[in-house]
């Protein structure tokens, strides 16, 4: 397995690997146009507040997830919000029956970028690369992060990847949503990261 350590910088999450420091792929994703947030933010005073809350519960999310899927534990729940997501990827879980095979997997790629996998695993006898999204819909941006992983993965581990997906956990009901992307969608999602990664060691590389 390849040595990788994630670093944190005030400019975003970083990856020292075997071929230098790399970006990662959401510090490369705030490159992407993002109008609808942006007006959100002009209008909500307390945006960072509020932007700060759904980070952590989006981080103590994946750690519950984690280790539950590494050992079975569950964690105290630090918030009803927290306790819900959770449970809405325990009932994922059982209505998909997802097979995992790793989770929080580091990954880098020679195109230039580095990224943590939430899971790996087989869904209908398939192997799938499985982002995990606590936020309030399955964005279209999205598509390109998990290409992106996709494909790093690919790259590290050989291993043929036949779908990849977004789980939703909603943290106000409790409920879930999935969304699959075919070959066709990969394949455009991934042209997209790709020049996107481009541009960003174009303009910021140097600076590594």
């Amino acid at each position: 397995m390849d040595e990788i350590q994630l670093i944190e910088r005030s400019g975003g999450h970083f990856y020292r690997t075997p071929i230098g420091i790399l970006p990662s792929v959401t510090t490369i994703m705030r490159s992407v146009p993002k109008p609808q947030l942006e007006s959100w933010k002009s209008r909500t005073p307390n945006w960072q507040e509020i932007s700060r809350h759904a980070r952590d519960v989006g981080s103590r999310t994946h750690r519950a997830i984690e280790r539950y899927l590494k050992n079975g534990l569950i964690d105290p729940f630090h918030s009803d919000e927290i306790e819900r997501s959770f449970s809405a990827f325990r009932c994922w879980l059982d209505a998909s029956e997802f097979e995992p095979v790793e989770s929080e997997r580091m990954i880098w790629s020679e195109s230039g970028y580095g990224g943590t996998v939430d899971l790996v695993g087989y869904l209908n006898d398939e192997l799938y690369v499985i982002d995990i999204k606590t936020s309030r819909a399955v964005y279209p941006d999205y598509s390109l992060q998990i290409a992106a992983y996709r494909t790093a993965y690919e790259e590290r581990t050989r291993e043929k990847i036949r779908g990849m997906g977004i789980v939703r956990l909603d943290k106000p009901t409790g409920g879930f949503e999935w969304r699959a992307y075919d070959d066709e969608a990969y394949q455009s999602a991934w042209t997209a990261f790709s020049q996107l990664c481009e541009c960003w060691h174009a303009a910021y590389g140097g600076e590594l």
